[in-house]
């Protein structure tokens, strides 16, 4: 797959979109929004990099509900136009490939990052997605 690939939204009630590759032979694939951070389209995982979402299985109440609003909040983003895939070039661990997702010229990591349905995680920066430093999407609720 192309490192900037132009995908196009058909259809935002399941979270689903036409990708439309910029290479030479054009095929239909599906971009599916799994979480807040992370889509999968043809066949590769693709997570937002050096954040963090909530995760659907949070062990409390506010990160499940949190969770549900940033898969809502990414499938909005990306209903929004013209989609780029831009990729870091490294992985984020898990098997899922680093990357952007770029919409009418608009980030997912700084939408996501200004509107709360992201949050940093530094030691993702650095390239080891696990650690201490994951935010905390149950602050002050019992688990």
């Amino acid at each position: 797959m192309a490192d900037n690939t132009r995908i196009e939204w058909t259809d935002v009630g399941a979270l689903a979109v036409a990708l439309f590759l910029a290479a030479p032979a054009s095929a239909d694939l599906t971009l599916r929004v799994i979480d807040g951070d992370t889509v999968e389209a043809g066949g590769v995982t693709y997570r937002l990099p050096n954040v963090d979402a909530a995760e659907p299985g949070a062990p409390c109440a506010e990160g499940r509900d949190a969770a549900e609003r940033a898969t809502r909040a990414l499938a909005r983003f990306l209903a929004g136009g013209r989609i780029e895939i831009v990729r870091t070039g490294r992985s984020c661990g898990w098997g899922r490939a680093c990357a952007d997702l770029i919409v009418n010229g608009e980030s997912a990591v700084e939408t996501g990052l200004a509107a709360g349905w992201l949050r940093p995680w530094p030691s993702c920066a650095a390239g080891r997605c696990r650690g201490a430093d994951r935010p905390d999407w149950c602050e002050g609720e019992s688990r």
